[in-house]
């Protein structure tokens, strides 16, 4: 049902709220797109998560370690990190409009363009 390798390590798979967090995908739009195929989802006995394999959603979804936060020293104020999305740094069609998850990001729509 489930790999094992994902109780040891997270970055084989995106949960639900990773999506949100990571790709600004709310979740009625990923139970969308779960209903239309484009995503693969697997839920875990017992606990009810649903979790997305980066195995089974390869051509979909992006590694993880493309995503995430970076820190950058801040301006004026010494010895002092800030966090900061990805997408506000890269652009967001760069890193993943290779995925089919891309036309579905209607979070990174610029003036009616995707960035």
């Amino acid at each position: 049902m489930i790999p094992g390798k994902i109780c040891y390590n997270d970055k084989y798979w995106y949960a639900m709220w990773e999506l949100e967090s990571y790709l600004k995908l709310k979740s009625p739009t990923v139970k969308r797109l779960i209903r239309q195929g484009v995503l693969n989802a697997r839920i875990i006995p017992k606990s009810g998560l649903e979790i997305f394999l980066l195995k089974e959603n390869a051509d979909v979804l992006p590694p993880k370690d493309v995503l995430g936060y970076v820190s950058m020293p801040m301006k004026d104020k010494k010895n002092t990190i800030t966090i900061i999305p990805w997408y506000e740094i890269y652009n967001p069609k760069k890193v993943l409009g290779k995925y089919k998850i891309w036309p579905y990001l209607t979070a990174f729509v610029k003036n009616g363009k995707k960035s």
